[in-house]
């Protein structure tokens, strides 16, 4: 598609791709940029991956069936920046392809779209998030080396405003990472700050729907680990915003939501449980020891006991109070 004749309000066909812009220079890796509800900060976000330094990357930005004005948004961004280009700027180096879909796949649009890649090697950009402008280059040199599978990266933590909260500021661990990191409940080892190649998505178990729930960013990088093929880098590459109870206000019935510490609790006993199927499915694959799986076994049993413990006392308090439970 020429991408001086898209025009926002154009209506693309559902469920297909359409090149925006389609560079000469072969691509590094995939930018995958699932948006969903985010027309207040899709601008932006869009905008700090188009400004991605010294990398050819292919840019995938789909629409996950959103109700307000984010694909409209995306769309504008896209043509905004490309005609800003023509005004004496050097030409885009990356390929750009959008997509809207028909409905709504939630967690796995991304393996939708990862399916549909050229390059071998994928970052997660979210629509509410900001990429450093180095952020991309400094993953593709990490993997230079075949041997990794999967890097996360440090990320700075700002509000729907944009502003950073530097005392909220994650440093990754710099270099490989071993599995009783990537067990510590680590905040940094989800899906806004982490790339993997294509790979990872098919050994192991399938990441299917049952892992939805989980998040299957923090599957991968549990699963790297295991295979000695994670990766840290310390700096922060991103902004990740912060919705404060963007979702927790559905864990029950009633105005007041539970803290960040109960929804963790919650959804770590998930992660905590996926885990243990991913030491079963290495140590059977000989990746690891038996010694070592009943030591990470141990790890994740200690973390679910602590877990069922702060659900449990939640949920005394909302019934104490007449509350009725959302989620069991």
């Amino acid at each position: 598609m020429d991408y001086g004749m898209m025009s926002p309000g154009q209506d693309l066909a559902s469920d297909v791709w359409a090149d925006v812009w389609v560079s000469p220079l072969k691509p590094e890796l995939t930018v995958l940029v699932p948006i969903f509800e985010q027309e207040r900060f899709v601008a932006d976000a869009i905008t700090s991956v188009l400004s991605q330094r010294d990398i050819a990357c292919e840019i995938l930005i789909c629409d996950d069936a959103s109700s307000d004005r984010t694909w409209e948004t995306a769309l504008q961004t896209v043509t905004t920046f490309l005609a800003q280009q023509e005004d004496g700027s050097p030409a885009l180096a990356h390929s750009v392809r959008v997509r809207r879909n028909s409905r709504t796949l939630g967690r796995m649009n991304i393996h939708d779209m990862a399916a549909d890649a050229t390059c071998d090697t994928f970052v997660q950009a979210h629509g509410d998030d900001l990429s450093h402008p180095n952020r991309m280059r400094r993953i593709a040199n990490v993997f230079l080396n075949p041997d990794v599978t999967f890097v996360a990266s440090g990320m700075r933590i700002m509000d729907d405003a944009g502003v950073i909260d530097h005392e909220a500021t994650i440093i990754a661990p710099e270099g490989f990472i071993d599995v009783d990191t990537a067990l510590s409940r680590p905040p940094w080892m989800i899906g806004a700050v982490e790339a993997w190649r294509a790979s990872l998505l098919t050994e192991g178990r399938p990441l299917t729907m049952d892992y939805a729930p989980v998040g299957h960013d923090r599957i991968m990088g549990i699963r790297a680990a295991l295979n000695g093929a994670g990766f840290g880098i310390s700096e922060p590459l991103v902004d990740r915003r912060h919705h404060e109870h963007q979702w927790s206000l559905l864990l029950v019935d009633a105005a007041t939501s539970p803290t960040q510490s109960h929804g963790w609790a919650l959804v770590g006993t998930m992660v905590m449980s996926a885990a243990i199927d991913e030491i079963d499915a290495a140590e059977a694959k000989d990746v690891i020891t038996a010694e070592d799986a009943a030591g990470y076994r141990d790890q994740c049993e200690a973390q679910l006991a602590e877990f069922h413990r702060e659900i449990r006392h939640y949920a005394g308090q909302l019934i104490s109070e007449g509350r009725r439970l959302l989620w069991t």
